[in-house]
């Protein structure tokens, strides 16, 4: 999934690696909106533990993600693919748990830094 998103910035940007930078600050904002609202369904109000729960995924220890070589595939795809993962364990219909959980596991196998979760 990663691949094809800087494939699609790449032709759209003439390969400008600013816009890579750009998809994984965006990436890693989204994991961690997906993570205080996954805090949020597990019965977290918003306070001191959704705002730590969001922290985890923009500290200081991810500026490599950000001041190195931008790949979305090795730095937030993952992320997303994850905590969206645990996001699907909480869908209430049975079909559509099994559905969403088939399709992230399918990407997760796929990118290969998500082997362990799927």
């Amino acid at each position: 999934m990663g691949l094809l998103i800087t494939n699609l910035l790449a032709q759209a940007s003439d390969w400008n690696s600013r816009w890579d930078a750009f998809a994984v600050s965006f990436a890693t904002m989204a994991a961690s909106a997906l993570a205080v609202w996954l805090a949020v369904k597990q019965g977290f109000r918003f306070g001191a533990a959704t705002l730590f729960c969001g922290l985890l995924f923009l500290n200081l220890r991810q500026f490599e993600s950000f001041l190195s070589a931008a790949n979305l595939s090795a730095a937030a795809m993952p992320l997303v693919l994850l905590i969206s993962a645990c996001l699907c364990w909480l869908v209430r219909r049975p079909w559509l748990r099994a559905g969403a959980l088939g399709l992230i596991s399918f990407m997760l196998i796929f990118t290969g830094y998500g082997l362990f979760a799927a």
